[in-house]
């Protein structure tokens, strides 16, 4: 049975003083600690009599991750009769929070926050945790601007295993292979891609209400790439996304570490986007004077973001077809 615990009440030294928010493992609760006079972050499991291996599963994933950018346990207790582990409290908003107020970001703010995040789940993926549910919402970002990678209630410890089989997450931005029960840690990487795209364009690369059909669209993966969307992202970047949010696992990011260094080379590359552009039938069409004044259409391959002849079928870069 659900816990309901109200605003200012008290349990051992730390008086509740609001909702944070809530899933299907627990509520989180701002709370300060009347002994520091501090703020802190209180999860309380809603079921309180699922036994020890439930109710330790995420704080004990937090207690092998020290690192500035995931968010920091400090201690797991019980206080008459309720089970409640207390975590940093993150001063700040979610970049769900960020995106609902301003849409999007400015590609080169979403390279700070993506690089912190990618970051965290480096770390993570060292100590074999899966974190399984990265989106805007877990995302927090504190006022200084760091970032820390919050709710680690449905990671996985890959100890004796590649995948994570269970079918778990949010489905826009789990991978193909999560839908499937197959989860691994490129995974992640893809979560991370669809946050990026997210980020920069405003929208969801894949969404439907319906299930099925959100379904559909993930395993088919086309979707307009962010420079087709706003030709203001450079082309590297628009790439990098593409790639870290391939259908295709062996395709995409294998690791973090992989990521990273793809995406600081990225931003080296990153120049102005061409321009003037307009866009035709759902495809960028780059129009550049010739040198006797005739313009030439250009396309760009939807899955790599590659210049392409305007009859090109197949991207010869990443082999997708354009029709």
């Amino acid at each position: 049975m659900a816990l309901l615990i109200g605003r200012d009440q008290t349990i051992g030294p730390y008086r509740i003083l609001r909702v944070i928010g809530s899933g299907g493992f627990g509520t989180v609760y701002e709370g300060l600690d009347t002994r520091t006079r501090t703020r802190v972050a209180i999860k309380v499991p809603h079921h309180q009599d699922r036994g020890p291996e439930y109710l330790m599963y995420e704080p004990g994933m937090l207690e092998r991750l020290h690192h500035p950018n995931i968010v920091r346990l400090i201690e797991v207790t019980q206080y008459e009769g309720i089970f409640f582990f207390v975590m940093e409290f993150v001063p700040g908003r979610s970049l769900s929070q960020r995106l609902d107020e301003e849409r999007m970001l400015p590609w080169q703010e979403a390279v700070r926050i993506i690089e912190q995040v990618a970051e965290a789940i480096r770390f993570a993926h060292e100590h074999r945790i899966l974190h399984r549910d990265l989106r805007p919402a877990n995302i927090l970002i504190r006022e200084d601007g760091v970032i820390k990678v919050a709710d680690f209630g449905i990671a996985k410890w890959l100890k004796d295993t590649n995948y994570a089989h269970t079918v778990i997450g949010s489905p826009p931005y789990m991978a193909p292979e999560q839908l499937e029960g197959k989860a691994t840690f490129s995974s992640d990487i893809y979560s991370i891609g669809i946050i990026f795209y997210e980020t920069v364009t405003g929208q969801l690369p894949f969404f439907d209400v319906n299930l099925k059909v959100l379904r559909q669209k993930i395993l088919q993966g086309r979707c307009p790439t962010p420079h087709q969307l706003r030709p203001e992202i450079p082309i590297p970047i628009s790439q990098l996304i593409m790639k870290a949010m391939h259908r295709l696992r062996s395709q995409r990011f294998q690791t973090a570490d992989e990521f990273l260094q793809a995406l600081r080379m990225a931003v080296r590359q990153a120049t102005p986007a061409p321009s003037p552009s307009v866009r035709l039938h759902g495809m960028d069409r780059m129009v550049n004077p010739s040198a006797n004044g005739a313009r030439q259409l250009r396309r760009i391959c939807w899955n790599c973001a590659r210049l392409l002849h305007a009859r090109t079928t197949i991207c010869p870069a990443c082999g997708e077809s354009q029709r």
